[in-house]
């Protein structure tokens, strides 16, 4: 295990935000890696009853079977497509909520505002029904790498706990190879059972 895998370990301390990274591009996935991350779970206590909801990534159920989880993913859609899938989700009275999706907005070029004021309101409605919204940062893929810097940033300092995903690219924020399901944006099934090692450390450990 490295050290960067064992500061996962840290116990009932939040997530490091990550310096300037909005404003960086490529050059803020390398200036994560200075950084030391830490697990944003905080008194947790008592079974958790997790549902997540998310697109294809979600979609493909690995993550989310290794999380003991119940998924809700839609191909190819966006926060708002996403949302309007939200009641099903609470009608399961979680105790979590794993909200996952950002990248197909991005891909059609939707408006920072719009991506994050979609992602707000779901945040919102999900404290409302009583359960904890976790937020996974949109995950390293070949598109914009400074737009995505950007929603991630606004995640982080958004004030939900919130999973870092950045350990899934390269210093440039491409998707590894190692973990690229051939398109450049979908998991292979190391890159899903990293992503749900990532969500368990950081979000329920």
């Amino acid at each position: 295990m490295s050290s960067d895998d064992s500061d996962l370990k840290v116990a009932g301390q939040s997530a490091l935000i990550i310096g300037t990274l909005i404003a960086v591009g490529a050059g803020a996935y390398a200036l994560a890696r200075k950084f030391k991350l830490l697990p944003v779970a905080k008194g947790l206590s008592g079974p958790r009853k997790i549902v997540a909801l998310g697109d294809s990534l979600t979609a493909d159920g690995r993550y989310v079977r290794y999380l003991g989880a119940t998924g809700f993913g839609y191909v190819g859609r966006g926060v708002k497509d996403i949302a309007s899938h939200l009641d099903e989700a609470l009608a399961l009275k979680p105790t979590d909520v794993i909200v996952f999706g950002g990248v197909n907005d991005l891909a059609s070029g939707r408006s920072f505002s719009t991506i994050t004021g979609e992602l707000s309101k779901m945040y919102e409605r999900i404290r409302a029904a009583g359960a904890r919204p976790v937020a996974v940062l949109v995950a390293p893929w070949k598109g914009d790498v400074a737009k995505t810097a950007a929603v991630n940033q606004w995640i982080r300092e958004s004030g939900v706990a919130h999973v870092e995903t950045w350990r899934l690219g390269s210093a440039e924020g491409r998707l590894l190879p190692s973990y690229n399901a051939g398109d450049g944006v979908h998991l292979n099934g190391a890159g899903q059972k990293a992503l749900g090692k990532m969500i368990k450390e950081q979000a329920f450990a």
